[in-house]
């Protein structure tokens, strides 16, 4: 495993997730696509107030996520994050407690990271804006 590789799976142990391995694309999307679609909108689909605690982010994006279908049946998706962009998808699962908003991180209290559904046909991802965290959801299509 790269220093890259151990750096992501700390960094996602530290969220609550389970790593269930490594994908190049799915449904055709690769991290660095799905990246592009995500972090360039300027459409949140959730804006959560700059003054909001972590937690509140991470309430924001499970319960959008969840009631999209976002989960694969055995409750994964993939995410990319911060620094480990050119890598490929982790396959995770959330843990009991997750805190993917104060873990995948460019700085301390600033979370940026894109998940993608287990079936690569929607992306969401948390960024970090001037006045509050934005929520982004993007559509890519069917699965093939």
């Amino acid at each position: 495993m790269t220093d890259a590789e151990q750096d992501r799976a700390a960094r996602l142990r530290a969220a609550g997730l389970t790593l269930l391995g490594t994908v190049d694309e799915v449904n055709g999307i690769t991290p660095k696509m799905a990246w592009d679609r995500v972090v360039r909108g300027d459409d949140p689909a959730v804006v959560v107030d700059e003054d909001a605690e972590l937690s509140e982010v991470d309430a924001a994006w499970l319960r959008f996520t969840r009631e999209r279908g976002f989960f694969g049946e055995d409750g994964s998706f993939h995410v990319s994050t911060t620094g480990a962009i050119s890598l490929p998808w982790a396959r995770v699962r959330l843990t009991d407690s997750p805190s993917l908003a104060s873990a995948l991180v460019v700085y301390p209290g600033e979370p940026e990271f894109v998940a993608l559904s287990a079936d690569g046909t929607a992306a969401c991802g948390v960024t970090t804006e001037e006045h509050g965290f934005w929520v982004m959801w993007r559509e890519f299509g069917s699965a093939s």
